[in-house]
């Protein structure tokens, strides 16, 4: 009996190389964002803790770093932002 002839296998399509994962990035501006959010609510913290009853003004200070802080931090960001857009 006379050998079978071998079929070729039908090559696979070449894929192309995955692009490489991106590394995260740290712009000086947002550390110092992340670290003025992070002063802005130690010091609510800070100002809580000392109201332990002996001063009320350190209660109200306390309830205006951490109930008022995050809005006006928000909102002098967005400015900052809005003229740094415009500068460029």
């Amino acid at each position: 009996m006379p050998p079978r002839p071998v079929k070729p296998k039908p090559s696979l399509p070449k894929r192309a190389p995955e692009p490489p994962k991106p590394k995260p990035q740290f712009t000086i501006l947002g550390m110092f964002v992340v670290m003025l959010i992070c002063s802005m609510a130690s010091a609510g913290a800070y100002y809580l803790v000392r109201a332990d009853g002996n001063d009320p003004s350190f209660k109200l200070i306390a309830l205006l770093f951490l109930l008022a802080g995050p809005m006006l931090l928000m909102v002098a960001v967005s400015i900052l932002v809005a003229v740094a857009a415009r500068w460029k």
